[in-house]
């Protein structure tokens, strides 16, 4: 006979499968959350290593591991990407800040010798 916790399990499997097909059947309309992508493959892989029973095996289980794995490796490269992209702008706008506030106080200074 199932506990509870197996039967959770098998509806936790059967939510985390409808979120991937969902996601696939959709992606040309909607974009997906990497990181909630990711948590959902994650998650998935760590029940069906446990191995309740009632659950039965797709074909691309095997494959959720290495999954995850390639997945959070491009997340994390995406992630660092932007922030980078993002500090050089922030730099370069701060900069042209600083510079037009250099000008702006030689130009009060020269101001108030010429009076």
């Amino acid at each position: 006979m199932f506990t509870s916790k197996y039967l959770q399990y098998g509806s936790a499997v059967d939510l985390y499968r409808e979120v991937l097909r969902s996601v696939e059947i959709h992606k040309d309309k909607f974009r997906t959350d990497e990181l909630q992508l990711l948590h959902t493959l994650h998650n998935l892989a760590e029940v069906l290593a446990l191995k309740p029973p009632g659950v039965a095996p797709t074909l691309r289980d095997d494959q959720l591991t290495r999954q995850v794995g390639v997945d959070c490796n491009n997340t994390t490269v995406n992630y660092y990407q932007h922030k980078t992209i993002y500090k050089v702008h922030v730099l370069s706008a701060f900069h042209k800040r600083k510079n037009s506030l250099g000008l702006l106080n030689k130009l009060c200074i020269l101001s108030q010798e010429f009076f």
